[in-house]
């Protein structure tokens, strides 16, 4: 009777514990785990089954990497200590090149405070900062959090995707948020080649891969103090190869990326699409629809022109003579290309250096916004630009559609 009473006042009588015992340890951040250069977070330790709440904040900081090998299998380094910031003298775990931990407090908060200045992404892939909490009543009871760094940036150029003739320029032009550090602007590159495990994606799918200029074209920044404007040059010739060879790359040889990353932050950056064309004289002959409702949000226009490009200009004549031009970096133009086929078919481009691999334009798509879709214009008459000519390109101005009158309401049916 003695052991009947006594056996449920010890811990472990049963040999299974007592669950009221086991200690845990959480950590919350009152910003979430991803922040942003600069910002702050209040990081908050919670002890649970435990008489004493207290915690020590130790180790300060630790951090892991991650990195993808050539068969895309993921490593995770071990957690190491964060490299301390030797401009802080002394130095100190505190502050490190990460970020600064600071106002620790036993009963369980702590600040943290991100770096204004992305540590390099090549020496840090995958940068996981690890904050740790540890029970003062068992230190072997320990909690971690896991911090990223987000750099804010965003990226965009204009336009995405360009149809270039020979010998021919185009201009991009990239726009980036939150590109306020010592570094900014954007760099550029050019490549035929796919994104794949062997190449890796340190810092970006892109930047590991082989250059293709200048035989596929190449890029001249016209302003030193402006990188973020840069203008591609076709080559003379359509490229009929992928230079360098790449195993497995179906694309075509006349399709070069041509894409920007932020020199703050690698890790952003945006991928476009030119398309090398052999270029010749533009036939204009109509647009399609001729009618179009009044008050659309918006509406495409088909012009039909063989051989237009993005080098061309598109001059739209509203009532009383009132004119706007329409260029590639506006977003409202798109090349048209057919759809490839077999040999025994045919283009509309009256040009015989057509093909499959060296295509021609046959149109392109114009679309009017809300604002300038009421009342839509009278003409659209397309030019070529007069810079830029080449004997591949006449560049002769394309005549006039006989019928080339929009009406701004639906007609009754």
């Amino acid at each position: 009777m003695g052991l009947a009473v006594v056996c449920p006042l010890l811990s472990g009588c049963s040999g299974k514990g007592n669950a009221a015992n086991v200690i845990t340890v959480t950590i919350t951040s009152s910003s979430g785990n991803n922040l942003i250069l600069g910002q702050s977070t209040t990081l908050t330790a919670t002890v649970n089954g435990a008489s004493n709440p207290d915690v020590n904040w130790t180790p300060v900081c630790q951090y892991t990497t991650t990195t993808t090998d050539s068969n895309g299998k993921t490593t995770t380094s071990k957690p190491l200590n964060c490299p301390q910031d030797t401009s802080v003298t002394p130095p100190d775990d505190n502050h490190t090149i990460f970020g600064v931990f600071s106002n620790q407090q036993t009963t369980g908060t702590e600040a943290f405070t991100a770096t204004t200045k992305l540590p390099d992404p090549k020496t840090y892939p995958g940068l996981v900062i690890i904050a740790t909490a540890q029970s003062v009543q068992n230190r072997s009871k320990t909690g971690t959090y896991n911090l990223t760094l987000n750099s804010g940036i965003g990226i965009t150029f204009t336009p995405t995707t360009a149809s270039v003739p020979v010998n021919e320029p185009q201009t991009f032009t990239a726009f980036l948020t939150n590109d306020i550090g010592q570094t900014t602007g954007v760099t550029w590159a050019l490549t035929q080649q796919v994104p794949n495990s062997t190449a890796g994606s340190n810092p970006n799918p892109y930047t590991p891969l082989a250059t293709c200029s200048p035989t596929c074209g190449s890029l001249n920044v016209p302003d030193p103090n402006n990188p973020n404007t840069v203008i591609y040059t076709a080559p003379p010739a359509v490229p009929t190869a992928i230079t360098p060879a790449q195993t497995n790359n179906t694309n075509s040889p006349a399709n070069v990326t041509i894409f920007a990353a932020s020199k703050a932050d690698p890790t952003r950056y945006v991928p476009g699409t030119i398309t090398v064309t052999p270029g010749g004289p533009i036939t204009f002959n109509g647009i399609s629809p001729t009618i179009a409702p009044q008050g659309a949000t918006l509406w495409d226009i088909y012009l039909d022109a063989p051989n237009i490009s993005s080098a061309t200009t598109i001059t739209l004549t509203y009532p009383g003579n009132v004119q706007r031009i329409k260029k590639s970096d506006s977003g409202q133009i798109k090349v048209l290309f057919p759809v490839p086929a077999s040999s025994g078919s045919s283009s509309s481009s009256s040009s015989t250096t057509c093909s499959t691999t060296t295509p021609c334009s046959t149109g392109a798509r114009l679309r009017l916004n809300a604002n300038r879709a009421t009342p839509l214009p009278q003409e659209l008459p397309a030019r070529r630009q007069a810079r830029g000519r080449s004997p591949a390109c006449p560049c002769v101005r394309p005549a006039r559609p006989r019928s080339r009158t929009i009406l701004s309401r639906v007609p009754r049916r």
